[in-house]
């Protein structure tokens, strides 16, 4: 496998195409990708949309939606354009304006149809291709479509064609044994001085190559947007993954990139040649978009907007940001800011990118149109399923505020971090994302594999657990003792606090669940104890960290709390807060 600029392969006659993505200018860039939901068709003689005609009419009507929103980039994944769609594009206005780029996943092509492509559309666009040799029945390819000028200064319309050059791996080796293997991957280039802007598109598991070639890599995730296009129940496979953990190891002023991720829908059903066995993946979505530390926003503004449009923030421990599209059949379109700004540094945005929309396939008027409703994020049906967990998050979940939630449970778990900015969504651990990229989110509850189930089952039982303390009959320590009846709530008036009732002062109380380590109990109960201790309010006593022990509830004793922290009048010795209380 090479990588070979654009501009190399169209030839003298023609210039560089100038991209609107690639300009260091701070005018950002609008993205539409699209998410399919197929069913798909996976043979021997072809890869791709089980059903052409329905295929045909939806990825025919989001190129029409790309061209009336003028995105500067539109995505399909991997196998998804029916070539007849491409056809009727490249030979109609239906192409994409100059400055604009298409990156078009298509369905697999043979040999011969691809010749026959080529002569049908030869009197309006130039198709771009290598001709690997090889055995095999089909190309898996991906049409870069955008304008040019010639010498002259006419404009010229290009689909340049690169194919998959190393097959993916299922159940029958389809691939293995039918795909046409390319050798090429073409990079966009735009050269500001010494820096070079680049984008490029990689094909599913050409990852495999990528990864396994710093040289290779190195050419495509330096200060540029390298796109992964896909049709993978497993995009977050070590293997599949690789180049991202090898990009996200290395220098970050070097990798200085952003990572796009387009795959298909959840829930894919693939057919076989027989037309009647159907093959559930029950994969999730996988699109992603993964970003620089220095170029994307984790203040609640953007991040609650992306929330309510289909676009979940998690952060990554191995230092960048990763934005989540939402896993069901959409569109989705975003406005992007460039990763290099020339000129004044004040203008420059640091936001990341942001939804502007998220449109759904509407049958009855065959198009794609934005929802009235936010997407559905799988909370209200872990709600649904556990009065306990609905009565203990009512208050909270009223305010309609998706950060208030994760706040909240993390604080009364004893999961929240002991900084004073504990509450930023990049330190809270439900919204942390390890190298297996599972997504541990309450309020983006998709992922349905067991680590990610056991997480969000174990914090909202704990909050429905605290919530029975609350309302029952116990002996609570001292400088909580008024707590009964109170209401579980979290407001950034109070961060650090989660019960409020009228009358009382705000208080905060932790459930650690059944039989946690001593260690843990003592770690918990100072980290918190200091926090309200620095924070210097009034009620910085208000603390209790219960937890049960064979079925009994105790309370961590807080050595550091003084008589004069005491809020009961009746308190008279020091030991009353300091050793644990017991209740049945």
């Amino acid at each position: 496998m090479k990588c070979r600029p654009v501009h190399e392969v169209l030839g003298e006659n023609l210039q560089p195409p100038e991209l609107n993505v690639l300009q260091p200018d701070n005018h950002n860039y609008r993205c539409l990708l699209l998410q399919p939901s197929g069913p798909i068709y996976a043979g021997a003689d072809r890869i791709g949309h089980y059903d052409g005609a329905i295929a045909a009419k939806r990825c025919k009507t989001f190129l029409q939606l790309a061209s009336a929103r003028h995105v500067d980039l539109a995505i399909t994944p991997e196998y998804c354009l029916p070539w007849s769609v491409l056809s009727e594009a490249v030979t109609s206005s239906l192409f994409p304006e100059p400055g604009k780029l298409w990156v078009l996943g298509c369905e697999s092509i043979t040999r011969t149809e691809l010749q026959t492509f080529e002569e049908t559309t030869a009197s309006y666009c130039r198709v771009i291709h290598e001709n690997p040799a090889g055995h095999g029945v089909y190309y898996d390819p991906v049409a870069l479509c955008f304008q040019t000028q010639d010498t002259e200064g006419e404009w010229k319309r290009i689909a340049l064609v690169q194919f998959k050059t190393c097959p993916s791996r299922d159940p029958h080796f389809l691939e293995n044994e039918h795909l046409l293997r390319g050798r090429t991957i073409y990079r966009f280039d735009n050269y500001h001085g010494l820096l070079r802007l680049s984008l490029a598109v990689i094909i599913c598991s050409d990852a495999f190559t990528v990864a396994d070639s710093p040289e290779l890599l190195e050419q495509l995730n330096s200060w540029s947007t390298l796109i992964h296009i896909q049709l993978n129940p497993n995009p977050r496979h070590p293997a599949y993954r690789g180049y991202r953990a090898r990009t996200f190891g290395a220098d970050a002023e070097f990798t200085n990139c952003d990572i796009v991720c387009v795959n298909w829908a959840q829930l894919i059903e693939q057919y076989d040649v027989s037309s009647e066995k159907m093959q559930p993946w029950k994969n999730i979505g996988g699109s992603a978009w993964y970003l620089p530390l220095q170029r994307c926003s984790t203040n609640d503004t953007e991040v609650l907007r992306n929330h309510s449009k289909g676009l979940y923030y998690c952060y990554m421990c191995e230092r960048r940001h990763v934005l989540l599209f939402h896993y069901d059949e959409a569109a989705f379109e975003l406005t992007v800011p460039k990763s290099l700004v020339a000129g004044s540094g004040v203008v420059k945005n640091k936001l990341g990118p942001l939804m502007v929309g998220r449109f759904c396939w509407d049958e009855a008027s065959s198009a794609w149109k934005e929802p009235g409703e936010p997407p559905d994020t799988g909370l209200q049906a872990l709600l649904d399923a556990d009065e306990d967990v609905a009565g203990a998050l009512a208050v909270v979940y009223a305010h309609r505020d998706a950060l208030a939630v994760e706040r909240l449970l993390a604080l009364s778990s004893g999961a929240a971090s002991h900084l004073d900015r504990w509450f930023n969504v990049d330190l809270l651990d439900s919204c942390i994302m390890y190298s297996d990229e599972i997504v541990r989110r309450i309020t983006f509850a998709g992922d349905g594999c067991e680590e990610a189930a056991n997480f969000r089952h174990e914090r909202l039982q704990r909050i429905a657990a605290l919530n029975q303390l609350i309302l029952g009959e116990i002996n609570w320590p001292p400088q909580v003792d008024d707590i009964h009846g109170a209401q579980i709530d979290w407001s950034m008036n109070e961060p650090n606090y989660n019960l409020t009732k009228p009358g009382s002062f705000p208080a905060l109380v932790v459930y650690l669940g059944e039989h946690p380590r001593p260690q843990k109990v003592r770690s918990v109960a100072d980290g918190l104890l200091n926090l309200l201790q620095r924070e210097g309010r009034d009620y910085k006593h208000r603390l209790a960290v219960s937890y049960r022990q064979h079925g009994i509830v105790k309370f961590a004793s807080l050595p550091a709390l003084t008589r004069i922290d005491s809020v009961s009048e009746n308190l008279t010795d020091f030991g009353e807060v300091m050793e644990p209380q017991e209740d049945e």
